[in-house]
């Protein structure tokens, strides 16, 4: 026969078992008036009302056992159950797209700070100077290596002849966008998908040069090299009218893509003032 009780708050009647009640003592076995329902219902209207409260017993608490909380958590992470199971998460989570997208936006926001830049600057001369010797003997037997005089014929190649200048750039410009928003170029030409070809490109880009620009002085912002009071020492950009982070693709077939890179809203900029505007 099915043992029952009636709640002492709502009045309702269920099965006394600790699915509804919640056990008061075990020796011997007694079960509180209210049930659990209304036990959470109360619990839930204490929290909102005294929601402050609450955060400012939290934080009194945490601050008087801060020690004794790290080591209870250092002593819970250490755990090989916890690890296997933190590493099963962290490998799953790392394949969704929103690990993907978040992760490349705070890569990049956190890589933009100028503390960060300085940091990152001493971190790398620091490993340099330190394994200096070894460090030239690698790039010296590498400079050996047949595909990398391949790449420097190539890249020699590529910075003296304009056409090649000109698509490496938005290859490369192509190839961030993608991985920006967890997408990925694949190897595959970004020309099949621009709608149209490097001469169009150049052809719509002289037409809005200014007096100063042509394409010697196309390239990248240099802050030591830059004067403001002499145009030969002015580089200049592609740059998007609409900018280019405000587009999120993930494949170059996508609509958004083809707007993006659409002619009609590329156009020549000054470096230093396309480097203020990203």
């Amino acid at each position: 026969m099915m043992v029952t009780k009636i709640c002492s708050k709502c009045g309702e009647k269920l099965s006394l078992d600790s699915d509804n009640f919640q056990i008061r003592t075990k020796k011997p076995l007694v079960y509180r008036n209210d049930c659990k329902k209304c036990i959470s219902q109360r619990g839930s209207k204490y929290r909102q009302d005294n929601h402050v409260k609450i955060l400012k017993s939290k934080e009194a608490y945490r601050k008087a056992n801060t020690y004794a909380l790290r080591n209870k958590a250092k002593e819970y992470h250490s755990r090989d159950d916890v690890k296997k199971r933190v590493a099963e998460y962290k490998k799953e989570y790392q394949k969704s797209e929103k690990y993907k997208t978040r992760h490349a936006e705070t890569c990049r926001k956190y890589t933009q700070r100028p503390d960060v830049k300085v940091k990152i600057a001493k971190i790398r001369k620091d490993k340099y100077h330190a394994n200096i010797d070894a460090e030239r003997k690698y790039a010296r037997e590498r400079a050996c290596k047949d595909h990398v005089k391949a790449k420097a014929r190539e890249y020699y190649k590529r910075t003296r002849n304009e056409n090649k200048k000109l698509r490496s750039s938005i290859s490369s410009a192509i190839t961030k966008g993608l991985r920006r928003n967890g997408g990925a170029k694949e190897h595959k030409s970004c020309l099949r998908y621009l709608g149209y070809s490097i001469a169009d490109l150049k052809k719509h880009l002289q037409g809005l040069w200014e007096p100063w620009m042509n394409w010697s002085n196309y390239g990248a912002y240099i802050a030591d090299t830059w004067n403001d009071n002499d145009s030969e020492t002015w580089k200049w950009n592609i740059d998007h009218i609409k900018r280019h982070r405000e587009f999120k693709y993930k494949s170059m077939e996508e609509d958004k893509f083809k707007e993006c890179w659409a002619l009609l809203n590329l156009r020549p900029l000054s470096a230093k003032e396309n480097n203020v505007r990203q």
